[in-house]
């Protein structure tokens, strides 16, 4: 970790790959008053000493796939992403005590309703975390929690299954090409479709359109199990 307000000299001796992650001042005292805490004054850790954080290096993992295929990203995917970093160095090296929430504190059934049909409306397009939090009157970092708790799954998570349960629909029922479902489903390419779709239902588009128009009707469930996603 580094203090940025100080100079920095990086001496590199071989080639390497690393995932740069900026907090800026305004973040930390943007998180701090969104959940009522008190503002953080300073971070404690030794600038420029390696640490071994397994959040952190978790979070920086799940965002290979972004760096790789950045075009493929949604909002709510990399605005969770954010909440969990901000929340983590606050917490962890900012000394920030926040809140603690029960198990049943999910969101209430208007809050719910509010939420799932704001993302069942932008299947075909984008949507930030803020927005959906702002309409359930929620800081977002309350949101994210009471959505999981309330749903099982982050909200990332939750629209990208309801993309494929659409594009399932798309698949039977309409005579759109493969590059067309994707577009109609809020993935940037046929290529991102694939991916997505393959790790939901262990085929491909086209193999699982094939199998299923020759099957019994497919009657999709949004409280389906969400198998492990490619982002």
């Amino acid at each position: 970790m580094l203090d940025l307000r100080r100079d920095l000299v990086c001496c590199v001796s071989s080639p390497f790959d690393c995932i740069r992650i900026d907090l800026p001042r305004a973040a930390l005292d943007e998180f701090a008053d969104e959940i009522g805490a008190a503002t953080i004054t300073h971070l404690n850790f030794r600038h420029g000493v390696a640490v071994d954080d397994a959040v952190l290096k978790n979070i920086g993992q799940s965002l290979l796939p972004a760096v790789e295929h950045p075009e493929t990203v949604n909002h709510l995917f990399l605005d969770y992403i954010s909440l969990a970093f901000r929340a983590h160095v606050a917490t962890i090296y900012g000394g920030l005590n926040q809140p603690r929430y029960t198990k049943n504190q999910g969101l209430a059934p208007w809050q719910t309703k509010r939420a799932t049909e704001m993302m069942e409306s932008r299947l075909e397009g984008d949507i930030s975390f803020a927005d959906v939090a702002r309409e359930c009157r929620l800081s977002r970092s309350h949101f994210a929690r009471a959505f999981k708790q309330s749903t099982g799954f982050p909200p990332h998570r939750w629209l990208q299954q309801r993309r494929v349960e659409h594009a399932r629909d798309l698949l039977l029922k309409d005579k759109l090409t493969l590059a067309e479902i994707a577009v109609r489903c809020g993935f940037a390419d046929q290529s991102h479709f694939n991916r997505v779709f393959l790790s939901h239902a262990g085929t491909t588009p086209g193999t699982w359109r094939r199998r299923h128009r020759s099957a019994p009707a497919y009657t999709p469930s949004v409280s389906s199990h969400l198998e492990t996603a490619c982002i």
